[in-house]
C-alpha cells in the first residue's frame, strides 16, 4: 500500500498505462507520474459544466483534485 493511502477515507485512483484488448490488459500496467488531466464535466450535472475538472497525479500515479476556480481554459477546449 501506497503511503499516502493509509488512513484514507477515499478510495486511491491512479491514472495507468498500458495496451488493453476487450477491456483486459495486455501488458504491464504502469502508473502515469506527475501529469495533469482534464476532464469535461458531465451534461446532465447539476453544477457549473462550462469550467472543466482538473485532475493531476503525483510520483506514484496517484490522481487527486486540484482547485479549477483559478484556472482558465481557453475555448474551444481541447484536452
Amino acid at each position: 500500500m501506497h503511503d499516502m493511502s493509509k488512513g484514507s477515507a477515499s478510495p486511491i485512483v491512479y491514472l495507468l498505462t498500458g495496451y488493453v484488448e476487450n477491456n483486459k490488459p495486455v501488458s504491464k500496467l504502469t502508473p502515469v507520474a506527475n501529469r495533469f488531466v482534464v476532464a469535461e464535466q458531465p451534461k446532465l450535472a447539476t453544477y457549473d459544466t462550462n469550467k472543466p475538472i482538473v485532475l493531476k497525479t503525483n510520483s506514484a500515479g496517484i490522481l487527486s483534485t486540484i482547485n479549477s476556480e483559478s484556472l482558465e481554459t481557453r475555448q474551444p477546449f481541447h484536452a
